[in-house]
């Protein structure tokens, strides 16, 4: 089902990009990007929800001075826009749905001003109630929670930005229908992969490429899916992974349910950044404890996740494929 857009601090019609190798490929779904402000931990946080089934697939913490998010000039074919971390290879990419582009720019500067007012506004807080620590592990700590003390500060000071972005007679539904909208960008170089020199901004320091394997699995891997399923014994293993809260009447209509559910993207998008920065080693060791999956876990260890995933299919008792 999906939210609801009544404590939305800004939201823009716009479907999602995935970069696959060096290329940006577009998503051709209706989405909404929007930032809100969560309940539980008081945080803002910058969603993107498919308009057609409500689904919300992303989910990402807006911490002041981690995140920005900008134009991609480069790309002549549509207005595509990324957010990225400014200390990590991560980015999410953005074209824009709505069919006049005069907002764009404006939805670009409300975002920047609401990652940005996180911690201006804690700052300002701590000084109205005197309490300014100027212990910079504890300063550190507060930046990176981010937000406002106070639940209804931050909401506040944005009454105008709100008022810009939602206007009253804009229900949810209104982005569920079947309204009009750009075409998609076409596919476009990465412009922070640096094809002449040894350097790539956005590769690990290894030059290791980075991509998001729930990108890759929507647009790609079908193939491979069918694949997959095709294989009784995959099959099998597959299902033993799945709920045991009702019995399957189709293995395969299951799996793939579960395959193409939001929750699985949204999972495996995580998984992802969490492979690509290495840190996930010691949460594989126990599930990967034959000494075959020893070249999977230094993948893992380094962040590679295309090696990573040869060296498990290579392990695998069904596999015939190549060994090199």
């Amino acid at each position: 089902m999906a939210q609801s857009n009544a404590h939305n601090l800004v939201e823009y019609k716009a479907g999602r990009m995935v970069l696959l190798g060096k290329m940006v490929e577009p998503d051709d779904r209706k989405g909404l990007l929007f930032v809100r402000r969560s309940a539980d931990d008081n945080q803002l946080h910058i969603h993107w929800m498919d308009r057609r089934s409500g689904s919300v697939e992303l989910d990402i913490v807006a911490t002041p001075g981690v995140l920005e998010f900008r134009r991609i000039d480069q790309c002549k074919t549509g207005r595509v826009y990324v957010l990225k971390y400014t200390r990590s290879t991560q980015r999410y990419f953005f074209w824009m749905q709505e069919l006049q582009a005069d907002g764009d720019a404006l939805f670009c500067q409300r975002v920047n001003e609401l990652i940005a007012s996180g911690e201006r506004q804690r700052d300002e807080i701590a000084a109205a109630e005197g309490d300014m620590d100027t212990d910079a592990d504890h300063t550190t700590a507060r930046r990176g929670f981010g937000g406002s003390e106070n639940p209804q500060i931050l909401e506040e000071m944005l009454v105008e930005t709100q008022a810009t972005w939602l206007p009253a007679n804009r229900s949810l539904n209104h982005w569920q229908t079947g309204d009009a909208m750009e075409e998609p960008p076409l596919p476009f170089a990465d412009p922070d992969a640096n094809t002449d020199t040894d350097t790539d901004t956005y590769t690990s320091e290894s030059g290791i490429q980075t991509f998001d394997l729930a990108a890759v699995l929507r647009l790609h891997g079908a193939e491979a899916v069918d694949k997959v399923l095709s294989c009784p014994s995959r099959r099998e293993k597959l299902m033993a992974q799945l709920p045991k809260d009702h019995e399957a009447m189709d293995e395969q209509s299951d799996i793939l349910e579960h395959l193409h559910s939001a929750q699985f993207y949204e999972s495996l998008s995580s998984f992802s950044v969490g492979l690509h920065s290495g840190a996930l080693r010691k949460s594989l060791e126990p599930l990967l404890q034959s000494d075959d999956n020893r070249e999977a876990l230094n993948a893992a260890q380094v962040g590679d996740v295309e090696r990573f995933l040869r060296e498990l299919e290579r392990n695998d008792g069904d596999y015939g494929g190549p060994t090199d």
